[in-house]
């Protein structure tokens, strides 16, 4: 039920937060951050597969974009950390969109950033709520289990 929603989201259908007023979220929201940006400094590493893949897709001219449910902060230092921010051409989070996953807004705006048809593009998703939204958007899409 709450796997690949934003937090913000999370929050509010929460049995033990739902009725807690929005400051309060808020601030709960924010630790939320706080905890997640420390462990991906003290937990996130390079992984060289990774490393290897994203270089070679690079060097046969592939553009790739990330499209997260998460903040673009968490985002950015996710990929700063891991090193892969060099080979991403850019990225979105739940803050670029109106409508997070599964609505297939966020993938519809990266087509369009990305400048090409949906048939063009292969999603790569790992969460049924990314499923459901990379499968709208019209691309293609490999289910990463």
């Amino acid at each position: 039920m709450y796997d690949g929603l934003p937090t913000k989201e999370k929050l509010k259908i929460h049995p033990d937060t739902k009725n807690l007023d929005e400051e309060t979220l808020s601030n709960i929201n924010k630790l939320k951050q706080e905890f997640l940006a420390e462990i991906i400094e003290n937990k996130c590493t390079p992984s060289l597969s990774h490393h290897k893949a994203l270089q070679e897709l690079k060097k046969e001219g592939y553009k790739l974009a990330v499209c997260s449910n998460a903040i673009k902060r968490s985002v950015e230092i996710l990929l700063s950390k891991t090193g892969l921010l060099p080979y991403i051409d850019f990225f979105l989070s739940n803050q670029d969109v109106e409508c997070p996953k599964p609505h297939p807004e966020i993938y519809v705006k990266a087509i369009r950033k990305l400048g090409v048809l949906p048939e063009f593009v292969l999603i790569c998703e790992d969460n049924i709520k990314g499923i459901t939204a990379a499968k709208e958007s019209q691309g293609n899409v490999l289910e990463i289990g």
